[in-house]
């Protein structure tokens, strides 16, 4: 097999409690049957059309490359997975050719508009000296040099990391200004200077991660 489902729990949710209470049939919580996507600018559409992970049942799937098998030591190695570390994983199935549509799939008009264009993504000098740093010291857990680890996070912000109430998504997106956010990837802190108006993020700094800030799973 080349590919593998994950099937996967939302560990990291903020809603935990929520979720608790409606699987113990407390008939005072109820999920709304909408919510508002990024790419919809602050329109709503149904939950189930969408890929949130406040869900009444906070399940994901995500289809992963099987990079290798270790059976000695009963793993599995796996890439482009779209999970934080510590993902609790509840099965695994192989992708297998009925997987494969028979047909050219449909999808919302809204899944390919162009909100969904790439950000581009800039590195300062100071930034790319510091990543180097940082992997040199074994700072990071799965990426090895430097240019594998900026790639990473390349990857990860040009698809534009901004949470709804940060302005993803937002209406005025081509006339907010420029704002610092911060993410985390690999047990790196990345700084970057976000600009919604020309879809371009620029990092600017990068130190190693508290882990011990990180909320138990």
């Amino acid at each position: 097999f080349s590919h593998v489902w994950l099937i996967f729990y939302f560990s990291r949710n903020t809603n935990k409690a929520k979720v608790k209470a409606w699987l113990e049939r407390d008939k005072a919580v109820t999920f709304p049957p909408k919510v508002k996507p990024p790419l919809l600018q602050g329109q709503a559409t149904g939950l189930f059309s969408t890929r949130t992970p406040h869900r009444p049942n906070p399940i994901g799937l995500t289809l992963a490359r099987l990079e290798a098998v270790e059976a000695s030591r009963r793993r599995l190695i796996v890439s482009g997975i779209d999970l934080c570390d510590a993902t609790p994983i509840l099965d695994i199935k192989p992708f297998v050719p009925g997987d494969v549509p028979q047909f050219a799939p449909q999808f919302a008009s809204w899944v390919g508009s162009e909100n969904h264009k790439l950000w581009k993504v800039q590195f300062t000098e100071n930034a790319l000296a510091q990543l180097g740093a940082l992997v040199s010291s074994g700072a990071t857990k799965f990426f090895r040099t430097a240019d594998e680890l900026t790639l990473a996070i390349e990857q990860v912000l040009c698809l534009d990391v901004r949470a709804v109430h940060q302005g993803r998504g937002s209406a005025s997106a081509g006339s907010e200004e420029p704002v610092m956010h911060q993410c985390v990837v690999d047990g790196v802190q990345v700084h970057m200077l976000l600009d919604g108006s020309e879809r371009q993020a620029q990092v600017e700094s990068a130190c190693a991660y508290d882990s011990s800030l990180l909320p138990p799973v």
